[in-house]
């Protein structure tokens, strides 16, 4: 092993919203700079994002949030072996010849929220409000509406669905009543019960639901023994777009964990762009997005390396900047995986993307060849995605991060001098990583 172990590990998974205004070059940046810091301080972050449109703990987002942390926790025995400790009952951590390993989980959505009384940081969802029917609330909101849009289509085209029957194999089934689409997505998609419209609930509330869906990813993770020796942490948020601000709902103010951390940079150097700004206009305005991609969570800089290919190769057009509102993204760790559906938010997410927002093209992005193959398997696999696609046309691109990363998009010149100023001004929380000393060695061993 060549050079100094960390002292400890970070596993990020941040769970998001499909969101195009999610990303941009702004929080690109701000990932990498506070991933760097903490690497001065000998702590390495491993980070992963899930995203699904409205943020909802589904049984799959769920199912991924284990296996990216076993992916992880898999990586570190090779790259750490002995030197690897990852206990709950040494919460200490930072022991000489010790690699410590924690993993925080983190799950948000988005809205217009309103601060009351003019208070500075909120302790409860009471200090706050949502503007109702502003353009930055989740579209999620409406889910059941659109995921009904979806099946009136249907039923309109009368497709014939290709799906599995246990016990009668493959069948193809004419989508010409509600009882025929019942039929596929209760053996398929596990619907449990007889009413269409559960398929694809609306989020009821935008302040309660990520601390709902916090709550639904603790008891799940909680009961799989695999991850119970692990020092895990869940956190809630919402992400107020237009202000670049980052809202904990949960109760556990005092920890400050990887995303806090980002995001408050990213709240610091939003703060010294001019109002007009496309990194600023970007989140103020509605979504229009360029295009979609759909990957699996591990990917680094994914957004920004697509875009940057779709530019060169021609795909889009007057676009300058990695901007937000550009990309809308589908993550997870099933999304190479061709012999199950998507879930339902992802299903009525794409559907969304395509319908409502007018995507055109969807990028299909694998760390391999294969992964890009399989990806683009599932969406001809899945009868509502497939049909989907080729009711508007959508090209279909498959590509591997190697192939997309040779194509960075442009760099804007005014953000990257913020950034370094932002850098020597920004003052972290009290309670933050950031404020442990800069070791002075070289050569931290990284993943």
């Amino acid at each position: 092993m060549d050079g100094e172990i960390p002292s400890r590990v970070v596993g990020c998974v941040n769970i998001v919203c499909s969101d195009a205004r999610e990303g941009g070059e702004l929080y690109g940046a701000a990932k990498q700079i506070i991933a760097k810091e903490y690497l001065k301080r000998g702590i390495v972050v491993d980070y992963s994002r899930i995203s699904s449109a409205g943020s909802f703990a589904t049984a799959d987002v769920i199912s991924d949030t284990g296996r990216v942390i076993h992916r992880t926790l898999s990586i570190l025995g090779k790259t750490y072996g002995k030197h690897l400790f990852w206990g709950v009952h040494d919460r200490k951590g930072d022991q000489n010849g010790k690699v410590y390993v924690n993993f925080e989980v983190s799950i948000s959505t988005h809205g217009d929220v309103k601060i009351k009384n003019g208070a500075q940081i909120p302790s409860s969802i009471e200090d706050l409000e949502i503007v109702p029917g502003s353009p930055y609330n989740c579209g999620m909101l409406h889910a059941s509406d659109v995921w009904m849009e979806l099946v009136d289509l249907i039923l309109k085209d009368k497709p014939a669905f290709k799906f599995f029957i246990p016990g009668n194999g493959l069948i193809s089934m004419e989508m010409d009543t509600i009882e025929a689409i019942l039929s596929i997505l209760k053996p398929q998609y596990a619907l449990q019960s007889d009413s269409i419209i559960d398929f694809a609930p609306s989020i009821s509330n935008l302040l309660t639901h990520p601390i709902d869906q916090k709550s639904r990813l603790d008891r799940n993770l909680v009961s799989d023994k695999t991850l119970r020796s692990l020092d895990l942490r869940t956190s809630a948020a919402i992400n107020n777009y237009p202000d670049y601000k980052y809202i904990r709902l949960d109760q556990d103010h005092a920890t400050v964990g990887f995303m806090d951390d980002v995001y408050d940079f990213l709240e610091h150097i939003a703060t010294m762009l001019p109002s007009n700004s496309p990194h600023i206009v970007g989140k103020k305005t509605k979504q229009q997005p360029v295009l979609g991609l759909i990957h699996t969570p591990y990917m680094t800089s994914s957004k920004a390396s697509v875009l940057g290919d779709a530019i060169y190769s021609g795909l889009v057009h007057n676009i300058r900047d990695y901007c937000p509102g550009q990309i809308f993204t589908v993550s997870s760790m099933s999304a190479a995986q061709p012999y199950f559906g998507f879930d339902p938010y992802q299903i009525t997410g794409i559907f969304y993307s395509v319908s409502h927002l007018g995507i055109r093209t969807y990028y299909l992005l694998g760390a391999t060849r294969e992964e890009a193959d399989l990806i683009k398997q599932k969406v001809h696999n899945d009868p509502f995605v497939n049909f989907v696609m080729k009711k508007f046309g959508v090209k279909l691109v498959p590509r591997t991060i190697e192939e997309v990363s040779i194509r960075p998009p442009p760099v804007d010149q005014q953000v990257k001098e913020i950034i370094k100023e932002g850098i020597r001004t920004f003052k972290p929380r009290e309670n933050s990583r950031l404020n442990q000393p800069v070791r002075k060695v070289q050569g931290i061993i990284t993943l």
